[in-house]
């Protein structure tokens, strides 16, 4: 995941079980505190899980009973570090728990793309103490179809973030163009931000 924060599936209700996510998320938090960083993007339910744990939360084991977590400060903390990391940079916040939107879409399940993206919405706002834009599509592997684009744009969607390898130039051209191109989905405006994967995993591989 070559994300600041990669998407994480929320809890139902009171936050249980999976405490080793905290320890994840706080070391690859920790990866980026020596950065000066100018660009973010957060997970509103990633945020919303952080918050119900540092509220307090339970384990639930295999046999289904019920013991206190004891990540509550170190979600508290994690918290409290991306808001110093992020203070001087742009941040947009992706979708609930960032879905699969192409599978969502293959599957008639449009409906749900819509309320990921609505869903929580004012969350960063809220946790981070300062506006987050939104509007930002990321879907997996930066691939996607044409079907989803328009599902996108239709559902509030401004940018859609796309490898580079989706997205090759024609003709061909013996430089690196652009990172950004207008796409032709229909109705409002929806521009195209592509990654390079090469890039993407020299950047994410062990020092």
């Amino acid at each position: 995941d070559h994300r600041l924060l990669g998407g994480i599936r929320p809890f139902p209700g009171h936050v249980e079980a999976g405490e080793q996510y905290v320890r994840l998320r706080r070391l690859r938090l920790q990866l980026h505190d020596a950065l000066e960083l100018r660009l973010g993007l957060v997970d509103p339910a990633l945020l919303e899980s952080l918050v119900d744990m540092s509220d307090g939360y339970d384990v639930r084991a295999g046999d289904g009973t019920l013991t206190p977590g004891t990540r509550g400060p170190a979600a508290a903390a994690w918290l409290e570090r991306l808001r110093n990391l992020t203070a001087g940079a742009e941040v947009t916040a992706s979708s609930y728990a960032d879905p699969d939107v192409v599978a969502l879409h293959r599957s008639g399940l449009d409906v749900d793309i819509a309320l990921a993206a609505t869903t929580a919405s004012g969350v960063p706002d809220v946790v981070l103490g300062r506006p987050v834009a939104g509007g930002l599509a990321w879907p997996p592997n930066g691939v996607t179809d044409d079907g989803t684009l328009d599902v996108l744009r239709a559902t509030g969607a401004q940018v859609v973030v796309l490898s580079s390898a989706a997205l090759p130039p024609t003709p061909p051209v013996p430089y690196t163009p652009s990172s950004a191109v207008d796409l032709a989905t229909g109705g409002s405006p929806l521009r195209a931000a592509a990654f390079d994967p090469v890039v993407s995993r020299l950047v994410t591989l062990p020092a």
